[in-house]
């Protein structure tokens, strides 16, 4: 059975090439067959006439097909709304979440992200072993 991984991540107002950054890694690391990595913005992006209800729906429509959402929210100074609205998502669906805080430490101490999501880890190598041993 290959488990599917939502990754979300900071894309507002960045360019493609940075965006695909969480991608690649999280690809580099969750291999079919055991794993697909999805990525939504990639699955979305070719509705660019959708307004914002249409890609929204369309997100958590792909979000709840998946086993686990992996958000990067390793920007410093960076909103993140659409990585918490996901979260928030996630947590009411009963699927698991992982936070790759990288340097941003205090993500940690965060009593709502802490009660949204199942793990907050500030390495990479953190984050990979925990959705291993989480995902069949």
């Amino acid at each position: 059975m290959t488990s599917r991984i939502y990754v979300a991540r900071a894309i507002d107002g960045r360019d493609k090439c940075s965006t695909a950054v969480a991608i690649t890694r999280a690809r580099a690391e969750f291999k079919l067959p055991r794993f697909d990595v999805i990525d939504p913005a990639t699955t979305t992006c070719a509705e660019s006439a959708w307004g914002y209800a249409e890609l929204v729906n369309a997100e958590l429509r792909i979000l709840a097909t998946c086993d686990l959402i992996l958000a990067d929210m390793s920007l410093v100074d960076h909103s993140y709304i659409g990585c918490v609205a996901e979260l928030v998502y996630a947590h009411m669906w009963n699927l698991p979440a992982a936070v790759y805080a990288g340097r941003n430490l205090e993500l940690a101490d965060r009593p709502w992200l802490r009660y949204h999501c199942d793990h907050i880890d500030s390495s990479w190598e953190g984050i990979v072993a925990w959705v291993q041993q989480r995902l069949p």
